[in-house]
């Protein structure tokens, strides 16, 4: 009898043993945003796969010089058995170059109670909102993230139970690839909307940008400002403008290309993207040079009522004046009054639907 209740003394402290030994953390996740695209839920458990990303093995991805690595926080889950009592649950990380780096002191994020699991004694302890950039101040280079995790317990007979990879901490390796030029353009686009010109443009990272200076070109070499739209400063979010050309009589082909300046006064120039609105007004006179008669032809691109067409001298006086009631397409107009006009060089202008055409001519 004594030895039956000796042999069944034994069996109860090796049973209670082991209900206390099971006690612990029995699944772990870290939260990730890369790049600003989004926190994504990594497993600390490559065996397990209960999410879209394992933590060990693959990459993590690259990082972008300028953009954040942010170490969002993370999850553990913990049960207990009997009298077990669970206080606390962290995880730790740290970051180093995987060739030749000094692995430095871990960071500690705590992780406070979130909630009950379904299974009685389980629990969660969970971080949505930790702020660390891990990437920070990093050169270009392929570094190791380590991260291991623990949590605290009292009447169990044992203080800490860690939770890691088969006694090695979790790692991760990701790549910081050199930074964007101070302003990364992603798109410009210039399309035709009605009479005027839409032109929208995207930036995926901005450093030091004062703004974007609007020009446009008739004829893809000389260009003029049309205006200026204000630039984020420095920023590794993406960033979208738009602007529009509203100018009158806008005829035929138009080049459009943007004067990117940053803060200390530097300039780049974007491509160049090209706008068509048919026809051109155009204003041609003959012959040339001329004596007592001019031949003028305007092509309009619009109706007009009492366009000014004006003969000036080389100071800029006004010779002669006429106004014309255009019709869209090809005008004709004879001046057969300049026997009386001195010999020398003359301007005839008009302004055709608010653009103005000049052509010089010469009086012998």
């Amino acid at each position: 009898m004594r030895t039956r209740c000796t042999l069944l003394g034994l069996l109860f402290l090796l049973l209670s043993a082991r209900v206390q030994a099971n006690t612990g953390v029995f699944e772990g996740y870290v939260f990730l945003n890369i790049n600003n695209a989004g926190t994504n839920t990594y497993d600390l458990n490559p065996s397990t796969q209960t999410t879209s990303y394992d933590f060990v093995g693959p990459s993590l991805g690259t990082v972008v010089q300028g953009r954040p690595l942010v170490f969002v926080g993370g999850q553990l889950k913990t049960f207990k058995n009997g009298g077990c009592n669970v206080l606390n649950a962290h995880l730790y990380y740290r970051v180093y170059l995987t060739s030749g780096g000094t692995p430095g002191a871990f960071t500690q994020v705590n992780l406070p109670y979130d909630r009950e699991l379904t299974n009685p004694g389980d629990q969660q302890w969970s971080q949505f909102n930790n702020a660390a950039d891990v990437a920070a101040g990093l050169a270009p280079g392929t570094y190791t993230l380590e991260v291991y995790g623990d949590s605290d317990y009292n009447q169990c007979g044992f203080g800490t139970e860690y939770y890691s990879n088969n006694n090695n901490n979790y790692k991760g390796s990701f790549t910081v690839a050199p930074g964007p030029l101070p302003v990364e353009l992603a798109s410009f686009e210039a399309a035709r909307q009605s009479a005027d010109a839409a032109l929208k443009w995207a930036t995926a990272s901005e450093k030091n940008n004062q703004g974007f200076d609007v020009q446009v070109s008739t004829n893809g070499q000389d260009f003029r400002s049309l205006g200026f739209v204000a630039g984020a400063g420095s920023s590794v979010a993406a960033h979208r403008y738009f602007f529009l050309d509203a100018e009158k009589g806008k005829a035929g082909r138009r080049y459009y290309r943007l004067r990117q300046q940053d803060a200390d006064g530097t300039a780049t120039y974007s491509p160049v993207r090209t706008v068509a609105f048919g026809e051109a007004a155009t204003l041609s006179a003959a012959p040339q040079p001329f004596a007592t008669e001019l031949a003028i032809t305007l092509r309009a691109t619009q109706a007009q009522t009492g366009a000014l067409l004006l003969l000036t001298d080389a100071a800029g006086r006004r010779v002669l004046a006429r106004s014309l009631d255009l019709t869209v397409g090809i005008n004709h107009l004879v001046l057969s009054d300049l026997d009386a006009v001195p010999a020398g060089l003359y301007v005839l202008q008009v302004a055709l639907a608010g653009q103005p055409l000049r052509l010089r001519l010469v009086k012998q």
